[in-house]
């Protein structure tokens, strides 16, 4: 199971955790430590670059917001997009890289888009005015999100080009920056329209089917299976991700419950828990190792009282929550934090 908690937003929506990681490295190069980057946005330890480790939607809003007020820079998005690898984005960054064609990337990516995150399904449509590129969403993004991987996205393809294909315009969904999107076109090199539904490019039509330069049928037919074969694990899983993110959306107001999880889920209970055994869980497991990790996190990242942190996870005193804890831990909850304070890591059982 990934060790990072869908929280709340838009029903458990993820990002691949490599992304996050990416930003993570954009902070740091600007001087901020990494502990304060995790405490900012709820995060136990920096996303390991595997597809399977999700970061909640809540989680990368939390980072971005961070992020902008930790380095004073509201433009933050521009700079973090330089961080952003194609191997961040595991083998479908690969897949991407070997394309043959701006036709054939952006039919993977229409694909496979749902292994980096939940929140759009890409398409791609040939209008009047040429080819349009678009991200529907299901789920609100971070405004910096257009930013990172929309630059990211324009300079791959650019460079992939050897710079001869570029949008001929973009539709941004983030508002309009302070500067009326003046760095934005900068960055971007074309027309920018903000306050736009979901992200879209515009290429002309006659770019679609021009080589490209890292092109290699057997490479990115290769990353693509194997793409294929991590979204057949990742939907397996989706369910108890659904359901770790409805748990912590539910703290501290009140304990969520098989039959409350079941009616998010517009499902039956029956069928809730047969889901969840086929990955060899139960709802009450679930529920309890979301609130031990929530646990782990608050008392190693942050200045919160044992009883705020017991208030947090919804339990009714601090005895209750030291028990549960010391049964999922087999230490107490001061005993935890005083290992740390000497150095140590605790170690759950």
């Amino acid at each position: 199971m990934a060790a990072f908690l869908p929280a709340i937003n838009s029903g458990g929506a993820t990002v691949i955790g490599s992304y996050v990681a990416a930003i993570i490295r954009a902070l740091e190069a600007r001087g901020i430590a990494t502990s304060a980057i995790l405490e900012a946005a709820a995060l136990p330890r920096v996303p390991p670059n595997d597809p399977l480790a999700r970061v909640p939607l809540a989680s990368l809003q939390k980072l971005l917001d961070a992020a902008v007020t930790l380095t004073d820079d509201p433009y933050f998005g521009l700079y973090a997009a330089k961080f952003l690898h194609p191997s961040n984005l595991h083998a479908l960054g690969y897949a991407l890289l070997a394309s043959g064609s701006l036709r054939e990337l952006c039919g993977r990516l229409a694909r496979h888009f749902r292994l980096l995150a939940t929140t759009v399904v890409p398409r791609l449509l040939e209008t009047d005015d040429g080819a349009r590129l678009e991200f529907p969403m299901l789920a609100e993004n971070p405004h910096l999100g257009d930013d990172i991987f929309g630059l990211f996205l324009v300079n791959l393809i650019s460079e992939l080009s050897d710079g001869k294909i570029r949008p001929l315009a973009i539709d941004l969904h983030r508002p309009t920056p302070a500067d009326g999107g003046s760095r934005h076109r900068r960055a971007f090199g074309c027309p920018l329209r903000f306050d736009a539904s979901y992200v879209s490019m515009l290429f002309d039509a006659g770019a679609l089917d021009m080589p490209l330069s890292g092109a290699s049928r057997e490479l990115a037919e290769y990353n693509e299976q194997i793409a294929v074969g991590y979204l057949a694990k990742f939907d397996r899983n989706d369910i108890e991700t659904r359901v770790r993110a409805l748990v912590q959306q539910q703290l501290p107001l009140r304990t969520l419950t098989k039959e409350d999880a079941a009616r998010h889920l517009h499902m039956s209970p029956h069928t809730l828990q047969i889901k969840l055994s086929k990955n060899n869980t139960t709802f009450q497991a679930v529920v309890n190792e979301t609130r031990r990790a929530l646990a782990c996190m608050h008392l190693e990242n942050s200045a919160l009282s044992i009883t705020e942190i017991a208030y947090m996870l919804g339990f009714t005193d601090t005895s209750n929550f030291s028990r549960a804890f010391r049964r999922w831990t087999g230490l107490s909850p001061s005993e935890y934090v005083a290992q740390l304070r000497n150095g140590a890591r605790p170690t759950p059982p």
